[in-house]
């Protein structure tokens, strides 16, 4: 007898469904089938109303499957197939029923499907339990059939606590203690076999709750104190098919003399060398763990607490790669339920937040835009920068989560289909932006301030502010620019590429600028195919690159270095070192010799002045040169040295220029040597101990980086009439201009020689030699420092200019004592 089949028609009405049902022979079934694949659709009037039927089923009569009727091992791989006798329908797929939930079953890590209707669980578990839905369609017809397939379960995760969670033995070993211990699973069908057993102890009393979609099975045991010995409890259970699963604990008794870590706010008193754990509470999932040491000191907590509804996304897209599940039908699902749950950052500012979102991020292979852009931007809010770098020595073996993020969000920028209107061709959020148009040649656009210059074509650009911050760079650069990805739809990239990024600091003086892009393979910045140029403007970088990426800036954190800059210094230094040392020596030794008179007492008390005052600043200078990290406290004391002796120098040169002026105007006048000692004294040393007191208590009472700096063991220079350094550049620039403008008249006067001077002959020639000193010492000691000005104002990214005027500051610095005393004893 032929055996009946159904037809489910299914007919449109005014936006409204209907379905029938037509039961029809067997034999029927071919000739009905091959009518309805060629229509596009049937028009019928019903009630003198219009249907159109537009989809058609066959569910029974022409298609097998084939799968395990009987109940089958958890953890076991098995296949189900499914067979047609029409060869003309090959497009076949397959769906799982699980409750009121319909999945779509594609290839995972745990299903393959092949193209010939077979279907591989390659581990069966909780998720794989349903009703198997396998389909042939052709045109508007689709043959199924079903099967339902029963898994003996078993717990995936167990946990077991006990409560107390250290029971405590080290007042009275003489007493028991009663502890429950719990063994919590989650919620399933199968109906298990659970079984306690002990070492060291016996059971008691046991219970079972079923709560909140877990089961909690608990047993009293008995701990004697006295004993001392390891009390080991373990729960068992067992499904259908005689597998198990089991857990234990060693209940981590304190007996007297055990090493204990105090109790700490909510963590429990606690046995030394151990890891304490406590639930997480709340809307939370997840045990928070903190080791206590073997020295009783509590170590550092670790705490993967994540909102409930955050790990039920989660949880979804694991079974997404898995295979349960379609990208396309469930994207805007996951990010929709992803951006109401990341809407607030106070409820997800801790890194296991942050890390489930992240990886639900890494998990999706499709997404809608806008909620992609939405839970992308609220994870990158300031408020969770903490959150992203709480990574414990376990995480921080594996690629950093920052590079997770951006390579997702690159593959889901470039994959998904952005429904941007060209109206208005951006999608904006604090932290993220994104734009998607077509440029013309040579055309710029805007991204979070940064602007692009690139071919024509479909340009896709995403900018992160805040991603910068959280990826990782080597110890001596930092990133100071926004995150760039450029992209061309449909297109590749036939010239270079000009990116003008707004710095987030201001690039200092000497500071090079690396443009780079993220290299996954190495998991760093790279700069290949990617180059800087020089604008002068220090609030941007102008980046050229020849490739595609995900860019930004770098920022060296140290100065660019002068090649043998320190040998020089060091080499000239202690040349002049030695010829202060030996021109003291020679002052002392003909002192009585040489001065013969007030004049030429005042002359060899300067230069002994301006020899020892830069004696003392070189040697500090040196002596800086040489200090390590760990008497860098000697650092501040040194600058005050050289800023005070350096300024003395200048000052007594000043004196120099004075008094050698005075004597020339006021010929008939001679100053007594106490006069000008006084003043000498109080011009040389008061004024600019002065100075340097003033400039002290300026800058924050000489604090780093404000009157000082420890990386130069100098004052701080912060740009233009900006730090401390000017304290001692004015002072000097004012005396070297003094300078000069006393011997001009000087020189002037010596020009037109007065009848009266006549009789002055001997002082005129000591006078000259006056002069003599002042002219070979100034230029040396002022314009050396005047040549330190531009030093101070040209930026060594420049170029080769930049480099020569250095050099030239080092050298002519370095040496400049040696060539003066040589000048000065050979004019004498």
């Amino acid at each position: 007898m032929a055996r009946p089949a159904m037809f489910l028609i299914v007919a449109e009405l005014s936006n409204k469904m209907f379905y029938a049902e037509i039961m029809v022979e067997e034999g029927a079934i071919q000739n009905i089938s091959n009518l309805f694949t060629t229509l596009q659709a049937i028009n019928i009037t019903v009630d003198n109303s219009l249907l159109i039927i537009s989809q058609f089923s066959i569910t029974t009569g022409l298609v097998q499957i084939y799968a395990p009727n009987e109940t089958i091992c958890y953890d076991s791989t098995q296949q189900l197939s499914c067979t047609m006798n029409d060869p003309s329908f090959d497009s076949c797929s397959w769906k799982l029923t699980a409750g009121n939930n319909v999945y779509a079953l594609v290839n995972g890590t745990e299903v393959l499907v092949e193209p010939s209707c077979s279907l591989t669980l390659l581990k069966t578990s909780q998720i794989w339990q349903g009703t198997y839905n396998c389909s042939f369609s052709k045109g508007f017809i689709t043959h199924t059939a079903s099967a339902t397939l029963d898994i003996a379960l078993l717990p995936e995760n167990i946990q077991i606590l006990s409560g107390p969670q250290y029971p405590d033995c080290s007042v009275d070993e003489e007493k028991s203690l009663q502890v429950n211990v719990t063994c919590t699973i989650k919620n399933s069908t199968e109906n298990y076999t659970m079984s306690w057993s002990f070492v060291g102890t016996s059971g008691g009393l046991n219970s079972s709750t079923n709560a909140n979609g877990f089961i909690s099975n608990s047993v009293i045991v008995s701990v004697q104190c006295k004993s001392q010995s390891d009390i080991i409890v373990t729960c068992q259970y067992i499904n259908r098919k005689s597998q198990q699963e089991s857990a234990n604990l060693t209940l981590p008794v304190i007996y007297m003399g055990t090493p204990v870590c105090q109790a700490n706010g909510d963590w429990p008193k606690a046995k030394a060398s151990t890891t304490a754990q406590l639930a997480c509470i709340g809307e939370r999932v997840g045990m928070r763990t903190r080791p206590c040491l073997s020295t009783g000191s509590w170590g550092i907590e670790t705490s993967p607490c994540v909102n409930r509804d955050l790990n039920n996304i989660l949880q979804d897209t694991y079974s997404l790669l898995k295979g349960r599940g379609s990208p396309e039908s469930i994207a805007s699902d996951i990010f929709g339920r992803l951006k109401n749950s990341t809407n607030s950052t106070v409820s997800i500012n801790t890194y296991a937040n942050i890390n489930a979102s992240v990886t639900i991020l890494q998990n999706m292979n499709n997404a809608s835009a806008n909620d992609l852009l939405a839970s992308s931007n609220n994870i990158l809010s300031i408020s969770l920068k903490n959150s992203w770098t709480e990574l414990t020595s376990a995480q921080s073996k594996n690629s950093s989560l920052s590079e997770q993020y951006l390579m997702s969000m690159e593959g889901l920028i470039t994959k998904t289909h952005i429904n941007i209107s060209e109206s208005l061709p951006r999608c904006k959020y604090a932290n993220v932006e994104l734009v998607s148009q077509a440029a013309e040649k040579n055309s710029s656009i805007k991204v979070l301030n940064a602007s692009i210059i690139l071919p024509e074509g479909i340009v896709k650009a995403v900018a992160f502010s805040t991603l910068s911050e959280l990826l990782p760079t080597n110890e001596d650069t930092t990133t100071n620019s926004i995150i760039l990805s450029v992209t061309l739809q449909n297109s590749t990239l036939k010239n270079d590429i000009s990116i003008t990024f707004p710095l987030i600091n201001s690039r200092p003086r000497n500071y090079e600028i690396d443009c780079v892009y993220w290299d996954f393979t190495s998991s760093q910045f790279s700069g290949n195919g990617c180059d800087w140029t020089y604008t002068g403007v220090n609030t941007e970088a102008v980046c050229t690159c020849n490739h595609l990426t995900s860019f930004a800036t770098l920022m060296s954190k140290h100065p660019i270095s002068l090649k043998f800059q320190d040998e020089i210094t060091y080499v000239g230094l202690g040349a002049s070192v030695c010829s202060l040392t030996l021109c003291l020596i020679i002052e002392f030794l003909v002192w009585n010799t040489v001065v013969k008179s007030n004049i030429s007492h005042f002359r060899h008390t300067a230069l002994v002045n301006i020899s020892l005052c830069l004696l003392l600043a070189d040697c500090s200078f040196l002596a800086s040169s040489f200090l390590s990290i760990n008497h860098s406290n000697w650092c501040p004391y040194l600058v005050i040295i050289k800023h005070y002796c350096y300024l003395a120098m200048f000052f007594w040169m000043l004196c120099l220029s004075m008094m050698l002026l005075h004597q020339l105007m006021f010929v008939f006048h001679q100053l007594r040597k106490k006069v000008y000692l006084t003043f000498s004294i109080c011009l040389g040393y008061i004024c600019p101990l002065f100075i340097v007191i003033l400039t002290f208590i300026a800058y924050q009472n000489g604090k780093e980086n404000y009157y000082y700096s420890s990386e130069t063991c100098w004052l701080v220079y912060e740009g233009t009439l900006k730090g401390s350094i000017y304290a001692f550049i004015f002072p000097v620039l004012i005396i070297v201009v003094i300078n000069f403008l006393s011997m001009m008249v000087v020189i002037t006067k010596l020009l037109r020689p007065q009848v009266s001077d006549g009789s002055k002959a001997d002082e005129k020639d000591i006078t000259k030699s006056i002069l003599k000193a002042v002219v070979f010492l100034t230029p040396i000691f002022g314009v050396t420092w005047i040549l330190g000005f531009f030093v101070l104002t040209i930026d060594l990214t420049e170029g080769p200019l930049a480099f020569f005027i250095n050099y030239a500051f080092i050298i002519v610095n370095s040496f400049q004592v040696r060539d003066a005393l040589l000048k000065y004893f050979i004019s004498t």
